[in-house]
């Protein structure tokens, strides 16, 4: 069969280098003071109010952006010990990240209400991650592991006019550490228990002369990190959810010219672990009775050694990511910067899992997943008029193509399923937006509007479906379709105060359809699924009080939805296992208040804390009753569908108390909760009511983490500090993941909560 894996390696990188050299060649008539600086810039590591974040592309204050954002310092991230995505998540009001049932490669991704957790290539997220704006497409190998982070920019609600990729919920911004020019080392040893150790190091080398050429600077980083599993798997010699991972990065920053910077980065994450721990909660079948289990357990039994064929490439979670990109800048004027971001990524993910928990192959999968893509954007910012008006445009090319090989074995193994296809996927994009802040009313009103044109074709390809390894049961050689949307957005915002704004923001965000890659007929495979469109208004307030000792930052927000994209869980046919499909909502509406503050009450003592509640109206989903079954009849089930992952009220909040902070050094403790209400995971179209009686049911849980820290302490011409950790501090035990698979499987399954674990950090700087 066909397994074709695409994008040429000529060329890529050579049509990077030849864009910007003809940028080179173009005449550099001004100079760059005063210019928009780029994206290395610093972060003051205070109150929210001297945060700088570049959400709209250029430089603003975060409490001036109006947008629902949450930005983190360098030294926010560290203070919490922020090391992956599902870290972050605990900080953010309305986003919810968590590892998958698949494994640690892939998270499943919620934000205002839109869920999304199936790893298939041939599924778009909801959320845009991006790395110094390049993009990182897929759920699939999707893991940010934060290494030499500056900051972290969450945007929640709608993002297209002002970034490469549409995107309905949301999106985050990694902004890495730029090179310096100066010679400076940061590292950081850590040991803690399930022998846990991590080592980071980072390195800036002096910037070299080039005489006429300008200057070149250097920056180098790197993390290993490793510990084992948590939970005893009895069926072999080795630990469940272990950790072990490696990752670095090569920056390079060319100066050619006071006008000109230009960066090179090459990013590498290589993960090679052993899967995560699924229990299994419920059976139906009476045939693993005696290994369900109750609440979570540190010793299980798994199948990974007994049926190794029931996985597409080896019984290890593995994932490995290289990245190279090119960002070009050119202040052409003190009001006018030009910007070109090309990228080449790659990724290799498998995710073998024992889906049941026990040692039979009941629920046994296997997926991989390869991926490569290539993005160009080239973007413009200008300021006129005195700074009155501001101007924004963008274009965006990408280009995906991909392979799937995923495997399930079912009945004790007496049916096996494998499927093989390949995407070929690309979008072109224009966006701009203007803002206009005029001389009246003292220039405290900003009023801006923007503009996004889209087009996105996606390709299916190379499609078969095979049980027991020769029984062809579907097949598809080629389908294509084309999306457009043409999606517009606003905002007004007032100056109360000289640190109060308000806001008023209106934004269209769309994700296009697609191809379902996991059907099980041929029909199936050949029909598309719709594209989604969300209309958002937020209502916002922000603002700095008491000498800027204390901040705010209130939203509300509206979100309707027409096809909301959701996952839909179904017996294949034949009724033995299942597959998963991707539909569209008629009409829901989402609603939601977002509230974020932080207060220094004393010069040593800074508290912050966060609250968000979510209000979900399915108005209009139809679906065949009973789902996946002959004879179904089409009904509207309106609210009787539920949103998996979304809890309805949700909060955070943290104290840091500065104990010391003199020439001996700082010692300051910290302690952050989070607590995550009520709600369900899914595997169903339609859940058990109440929700508490539903299989997938995850009750509410809290998270506690601590710090203590003794920083800057001289030694020599650097600093050394120590620092004492816990995550999960009180052992919280409950689920944080839960799949009811009753109709197609006959069970249910549950993913808990990591056990406390603890450890200690050491840290050097010159």
């Amino acid at each position: 069969m066909t397994r074709r894996f695409l994008v040429s390696r000529p060329g890529i990188l050579a049509y990077a280098l030849a864009s910007t050299s003809l940028w080179l060649v173009l005449p550099a008539t001004a100079r760059a003071q005063g210019a928009t600086p780029s994206s290395g810039e610093r972060v003051a590591e205070t109150q929210d109010a001297d945060i700088v974040v570049i959400a709209q592309k250029r430089e603003q204050a975060l409490q001036d952006v109006p947008i629902a954002i949450t930005a983190l310092s360098g030294a926010a991230l560290e203070e919490r010990r922020i090391q992956t995505a599902d870290d972050l998540s605990m900080y953010v009001p309305n986003l919810t990240l968590i590892p998958q049932a698949s494994g640690n490669t892939t998270y499943a991704i919620s934000m205002r209400g839109i869920t999304q957790a199936d790893s298939v290539i041939t599924a778009d997220s909801p959320v845009a991650v991006y790395i110094d704006g390049v993009l990182a497409p897929k759920l699939a190998g999707g893991i940010f592991d934060f290494i030499d982070l500056e900051r972290v920019e969450v945007l929640r609600g709608p993002q297209g006019t002002l970034y490469g990729r549409n995107t309905p919920a949301g999106a985050v911004n990694l902004i890495t550490r730029k090179p310096s020019g100066e010679l400076h080392v940061d590292a950081t040893a850590s040991i803690g228990n399930y022998d846990s150790r991590e080592f980071k190091l980072g390195i800036d080398l002096p910037a070299l002369e080039l005489g006429s050429l300008g200057k070149l600077s250097a920056r180098l980083g790197g993390r290993y990190f490793r510990r084992d599993g948590w939970v005893k798997d009895l069926g072999s010699d080795r630990t469940a959810d272990s950790r072990n991972r490696y990752g670095g990065r090569i920056a390079l920053r060319w100066e050619p010219g006071p006008d000109w910077t230009i960066d090179y980065t090459f990013d590498r994450l290589h993960i090679r672990e052993t899967p995560p721990a699924n229990q299994l909660d419920t059976d139906f079948t009476g045939l693993m009775t005696a290994y369900q289990t109750s609440g979570r357990r540190k010793k299980l039994t798994f199948g990974y050694n007994a049926d190794p064929a029931a996985f597409a490439d080896g019984t290890k979670t593995e994932l490995d990511v290289r990245i190279h990109s090119l960002t070009a800048e050119w202040r052409v004027s003190d009001n006018f910067t030009l910007k070109s971001i090309t990228s080449q990524r790659k990724v290799y993910n498998n995710e073998p899992t024992d889906f049941d928990g026990t040692p039979l192959a009941m629920a046994d999968f296997g997926k991989v997943n390869r991926l490569k893509t290539f993005t160009h954007e080239l973007q413009g910012v200008a300021t006129l008029l005195d700074d009155q008006l501001s101007i924004v445009a963008g274009a965006f090319y990408y280009k995906e193509k991909g392979f799937t090989h995923a495997t399930g074995v079912f009945g004790l193994g007496t049916v096996k399923q494998d499927t093989f296809f390949n995407i070929d996927n690309t979008a072109y994009a224009a966006y701009g937006q203007i803002e206009w802040k005029p001389a009246f009313l003292d220039g405290r009103v900003t009023i801006a509007a923007g503009l996004r044109y889209t087009s996105e074709k996606k390709v299916l390809e190379d499609v078969t479906v095979l049980v027991n390894d020769v029984i062809p049961v579907a097949s598809l050689d080629r389908a294509s379709k084309r999306f457009t949307k043409l999606s517009p957005s606003a905002f007004l915002s007032y100056e109360l105060a000289d640190d109060i704004n308000v806001y008023f923001r209106y934004a269209q965000g769309w994700r296009s359809g697609g191809f379902n890659g996991t059907s099980s007929t041929s029909e199936q495979l050949r029909t598309p699924f719709g594209d989604e469109t969300v209309n958002s208004y937020e209502l916002g307030l922000k603002g700095s009080f008491w000498d800027r000792r204390a901040t705010i930052a209130l939203a509300g927000f509206i979100s309707d939805y027409k096809d909301l994209q959701t996952v839909l869980t179904e017996p294949s046919i034949g009724g033995v296992g299942f597959r998963t499909t991707n539909s569209n909502i008629g009409k829901i509406r989402i609603s939601g208040i977002e509230l974020e503050a932080s207060v220094r009450p004393f010069p040593f003592l800074q508290i912050n804390g966060s609250y968000a509640y979510l209000h979900i109206d399915v108005k209009n989903f139809v679906l065949c009753v009973p789902v996946g079954q002959p004879g179904c009849e089409f009904t509207n089930i309106g609210n009787a569908r539920k949103q998996g992952l979304t809890p309805k009220h949700s909060a955070t909040l943290g104290a840091e108390v500065a104990l010391f902070d003199n020439s001996s050094g700082r010692l300051s403790a910290r302690m952050d909760l989070a607590w995550r209400g009520e709600t369900i995971g899914g595997g169903q179209a339609i859940p058990r009511r109440p929700l508490r009686t539903d299989l997938s049911f995850i009750p509410d849980y809290t998270l506690v983490d601590a710090r203590i820290a003794w920083s800057n302490i001289p030694i020599g011409s650097g600093k050394i500090g120590v620092a004492i950790w816990a995550k999960n501090l009180f052992d919280a035990d409950g689920s944080q993941f839960s799949l009811d698979l009753s109709n197609s499987l006959g069970i249910t399954t549950k993913r808990y909560l990591t056990p406390r674990t603890f450890g200690v950090d050491l840290t050097y700087a010159f």
